[in-house]
């Protein structure tokens, strides 16, 4: 295999010179076109945070910006919710109404059975209009014209607050929860931080703080730690009868099937003889009592995991984060390549001053 390498060299420059690429997400935030997510729809009991960082939304929710305003639904840090971001969209102009849609991916639900819908989220201090529905179609007309899970008219609570809704669909199919906010103008935040759909019966809750840390000095392992559950979705206390009997664990949506977790598991490091390859890697447990399954809790994807190897055709190249600075090669005179959130690669001298200095794609 051959490798090749973009070269940015630079002989002189002025006061400051940086490198940046673009950055993007899994979903436009002010595409007011609807678009669902074809991949194959999850299954119950399902978990998904709402924002997979504080600068990114999880894969598979949309936003829909109806109005075409400068407000809407974006990717925050909030360290008061239970996932560490939220979703949020903040205030509206005075005199024009929010018309905001925020569409989970698909789940599938069968017709006759009663599951329940949790949402964890809260509002600023103004009070909001929002609506919960259960929607096979993630067009808003299409959306506004089903039979809302829950609505709040002029409601504030500035605590998050896991709220929950019964639902119980008269057909089978993919079904997208859909959060609606169409407060009047002039009024301040709404945040949403995560849901959850199982069936109406016992289920355990699903492992919290869930991380994934790279091994140091690209070593090919990753390791995992995450709190086990002590009560079901509900927030009621495990029976004594339905303790955590198993810890599973994840990679890439495919089953580590030699981790040969315990009971009482609360870490994992992943290694080549699992399975592990270079990369970026998506990471989830599972826990299992009273025989019934949890929904999955996933972290990531991570920062690179382990030694450089070749990026595949067609190959995009973001400096968008430290983690993506550290796998490009600097070459540096009198001078340094430093990483700045606000510009990327960037290597600032004195006007007129010679350089030579390279800036050198990974492989």
């Amino acid at each position: 295999m051959k490798k090749f390498y973009l070269l940015g060299g630079m002989a002189a420059a002025t006061a400051l010179i940086a490198a940046a690429a673009t950055y993007s997400t899994t979903s436009n935030l002010n595409d007011a076109t609807p678009q669902a997510d074809e991949s194959a729809a999850a299954t119950v009991p399902y978990y998904s945070a709402a924002a997979a960082t504080s600068s990114q939304i999880a894969e598979g929710w949309t936003v829909i910006n109806a109005n075409g305003d400068n407000k809407t639904f974006e990717p925050a840090s909030e360290y008061s919710s239970p996932t560490g971001t939220a979703m949020k969209i903040g205030w509206s102009a005075k005199g024009v109404p929010q018309d905001d849609y925020l569409i989970a991916p698909a789940v599938h639900l069968t017709a006759g059975t009663e599951y329940k819908v949790g949402y964890t989220w809260k509002t600023a201090s103004g009070k909001e209009n929002v609506t919960y529905y259960m929607s096979q179609s993630v067009s808003p007309e299409d959306i506004k014209a089903t039979q809302p899970i829950s609505d709040y008219e002029e409601y504030s609570n500035s605590t998050y607050t896991k709220n929950w809704a019964t639902f119980t669909p008269s057909e089978d199919g993919d079904y997208h929860f859909v959060v609606y906010v169409h407060s009047e103008g002039d009024r301040y935040t709404v945040y949403f931080a995560d849901l959850t759909i199982v069936e109406n019966k016992f289920t355990p809750a699903s492992a919290t703080g869930l991380k994934a840390t790279p091994g140091a000095n690209r070593e090919l392992s990753c390791k995992l730690e995450w709190t086990l559950p002590t009560t079901d979705v509900f927030g009621e206390a495990l029976p004594e009868d339905k303790p955590v009997s198993a810890v599973k664990v994840y990679r890439d949506g495919d089953e580590i099937e030699n981790a040969n977790l315990d009971a009482t598991a609360t870490e994992f490091t992943d290694t080549e003889e699992n399975g592990l390859t270079s990369g970026y890697h998506v990471y989830g447990v599972k826990v299992v009592a009273g025989g019934v399954e949890s929904a999955l809790a996933e972290v990531g994807p991570t920062a690179y995991v382990g030694p450089i190897a070749p990026f595949d055709l067609p190959a995009t190249f973001a400096i968008n984060s430290a983690d993506n600075y550290d796998l490009w090669t600097k070459v540096n005179d009198s001078k340094t390549w430093t990483y700045d959130s606000s510009y990327g690669a960037k290597y600032a001298v004195a006007n007129n001053s010679a350089i030579d200095n390279w800036l050198i794609t990974p492989p």
